[in-house]
């Protein structure tokens, strides 16, 4: 799962009424050249919260909130403090393993090891969150330039 983040301005364009983005003005098909971008779930989450949003898979922002949130950003951005929230070591965990002495079906005794299950998290650097959020500013200053807000889903 994903979600991604674009201008909300009634995508997409249409010959007649253009979102700003778009080149010529003109096209075939009703696209828009709108930037996006995309995270996965946890990703979005985790920049949500910093953002100070409740993590929705899908919502928007006005455009007359776009620069309390670039506010916001100018902080995120200056003060490592600031994104400790989402920066997380690596890790890898393996659950517990049991080993049993059974009898298979010949009559034999035979060792059964059950669990174990690992699990491997990459994590999240600080240098990650940081692009992540220059990324997404860059978004939300391209919306405000172009009088719209935010929207994901």
């Amino acid at each position: 799962m994903s979600i991604t983040f674009q201008p909300s301005m009634g995508l997409p364009c249409t010959i007649e009424e253009r979102c700003g983005y778009c080149d010529d003005g003109m096209t075939d098909v009703d696209v828009c050249n709108a930037p996006t971008l995309q995270f996965s779930n946890g990703t979005a989450a985790g920049l949500q919260r910093l953002l100070g949003i409740p993590f929705e898979e899908w919502g928007d922002i006005p455009r007359e909130e776009i620069p309390s949130f670039l506010r916001r950003f100018m902080l995120l951005l200056s003060d490592d403090s600031a994104r400790a929230g989402v920066v997380e070591p690596p890790s890898d965990t393996r659950g517990k393993v049991t080993t049993k002495v059974t009898t298979n079906e010949d009559g034999l005794p035979e060792i059964v090891t059950q669990g174990g299950c690992r699990v491997i998290n990459l994590g999240t650097s600080d240098e990650q969150t940081v692009r992540r959020l220059t990324a997404l500013r860059e978004l939300f200053v391209r919306a405000h330039r172009n009088d719209s807000g935010i929207s994901w889903g």
